[in-house]
C-alpha cells in the first residue's frame, strides 16, 4: 500500500428512471410524508441519504470504515468523504445552487408534486383500517446533481475510491422510501472527475480555489465514463 495525498472530487449526474420518495419524515395537510425541498422551493436529495446508501453498498470491501469513518470505541475514526446535497437540475438544463435560481417552468412543473396512495396488507390478506397511508414523489425523469470529494492517502483508499463511482456507473443506485415497490432507481448519465495532487503547490492551490457550488460548469472537469 503506497502513500498518496490526494483530493479527488467527483461530480455525477443522475436521473431518476422511476418515481423517487425522498422524505422530510414529516407529514402535512396533503401527505403523510413530503418530499425534501431546498430554499428554492425545489426538491434535492440530501447528502447524508447519498452516503448512507453508498456506504451499505460497499460496506464489505476492505477500507469501507477508513474512508467513511467509524463509531466504533475500538475503531473511532472521522469520515475521508464528502457527499454534497443532490440538487434538481431545471429544464434549461442548470444546476439549481447557490446563486442559480430554477427557470419559471420548472418552478411551475415542481410546486405541486404528486402523491401516491398506499394500503398496509395484514397477515389475513385485507387492509389494516389504520394502514392507509400516502406519500409526496419526484416525478420520473428528474435529474440531480451531487458531488463526492475524497482524501486519499494511500493506494488503497484511491482502488475503493474509484470501486464507489464503478458501483454508481452500474445504475445500481436505490435511494429513498419504497425501493422495494419499484421506487427511487437512479440512472447515470455522466460522472465527471479531477484530480488535485496535494504534495504539488499550484495543485494545491487549485483546490483550495475551487468553488462547491453545483451550478459551476462540470465540464471544466475531466469526464470519467
Amino acid at each position: 500500500m503506497s502513500e498518496l495525498n490526494k483530493r479527488i472530487i467527483a461530480r455525477v449526474l443522475v436521473e431518476t428512471v422511476v418515481p423517487l420518495a425522498v422524505g422530510t419524515g414529516e407529514a402535512s395537510i396533503m401527505t403523510d410524508s413530503e418530499v425534501a425541498v431546498d430554499y428554492n422551493g425545489m426538491p434535492y436529495i440530501p447528502g447524508t441519504s447519498l452516503t448512507g446508501v453508498l456506504r451499505n453498498s460497499v460496506k464489505d470491501e476492505p477500507g469501507t470504515d477508513r474512508i467513511f469513518g467509524s463509531v466504533s470505541k475500538e475503531n473511532l475514526s472521522g469520515s475521508m468523504i464528502i457527499v454534497s446535497d443532490a440538487k434538481i437540475v431545471d429544464l434549461k438544463g442548470r444546476v439549481v445552487d447557490g446563486c442559480a435560481l430554477p427557470d419559471p417552468e420548472t418552478v411551475n412543473l415542481y410546486k405541486d408534486l404528486p402523491v401516491r396512495q398506499h394500503v398496509k396488507i395484514g397477515n389475513k390478506g385485507a387492509a389494516e383500517d389504520t394502514g392507509k397511508f400516502d406519500n409526496q414523489v419526484v416525478y420520473k425523469g428528474t435529474r440531480f446533481c451531487f458531488d463526492l470529494e475524497f482524501m486519499i492517502l494511500s493506494s488503497d483508499d484511491e482502488t475503493l475510491f474509484y470501486r464507489i463511482l464503478d458501483l454508481i456507473n452500474s445504475d445500481a443506485l436505490r435511494i429513498g422510501g419504497g425501493t422495494r415497490k419499484g421506487y427511487g432507481r437512479l440512472e447515470t448519465k455522466a460522472i465527471w472527475v479531477i484530480s488535485y495532487d496535494m504534495t504539488d503547490k499550484e495543485a494545491m492551490d487549485e483546490y483550495l480555489e475551487h468553488s462547491a457550488e453545483l451550478s459551476i460548469d462540470p465540464f471544466a472537469l475531466q469526464k470519467w465514463t
